[in-house]
């Protein structure tokens, strides 16, 4: 039996390698991407070719182009998506992420024009949402091979990313 489900936003390498952990953890994993004929092709053939060639999407992924689907139901919300495309991202998906249900950036960098941070464009968005942030070092290619790794997340962080089981044999997460 599967533990809850998360929505993992952004179906690029990265996205992808942390969807394939959450599902080996025992997660139920739904994957979404933008592009519905690409995430129509990566449900169909269990691989993303384009970013993770030759991994095997697991058991427990289920991949979508709807938003409302993929966050529908979910314990949290994992962002993975370019710092420039998350303002936009978070705006056309925002609505289907319940008021408890935790929002986790994995994201680096500003906001070109405004120079935000992330946190502060997701507070902007939605001031009553759970934030948390999770960031390397660690590389999708490993991660997606179950090779050992181990990113950090500042410790207001903690309480967030412990609600829900992230870790597993190959992946944990320090302070």
């Amino acid at each position: 039996m599967r533990d809850k489900k998360v929505a993992v936003l952004g179906a690029g390498s990265w996205g992808t390698a942390l969807a394939m952990s959450l599902a080996r953890s025992g997660h139920e994993v739904s994957l979404w991407g933008r592009n519905p004929e690409v995430m129509a092709e990566m449900e169909k053939s269990r691989e993303n070719r384009k970013y993770l060639p030759d991994a095997v999407l697991p058991d427990g992924i289920s991949c979508t182009a709807d938003a409302r689907e993929a966050i529908s139901e979910a314990c949290a919300a994992v962002y993975v998506v370019p710092a420039q495309a998350f303002r936009s991202c978070f705006e056309a998906t925002n609505r289907y992420v319940k008021g408890d249900v935790p929002v986790i950036n994995c994201a680096k960098g500003v906001e070109r024009g405004t120079h935000m941070l992330i946190s502060q464009i997701a507070a902007q968005i939605r001031p009553d949402v759970r934030y948390a942030v999770l960031s390397g070092p660690s590389h999708a290619e490993e991660l997606a091979k179950a090779l050992p790794t181990n990113p950090e997340r500042p410790a207001p962080a903690t309480k967030i990313l412990s609600a829900f089981r992230i870790a597993s044999a190959n992946f944990s997460i320090s302070a």
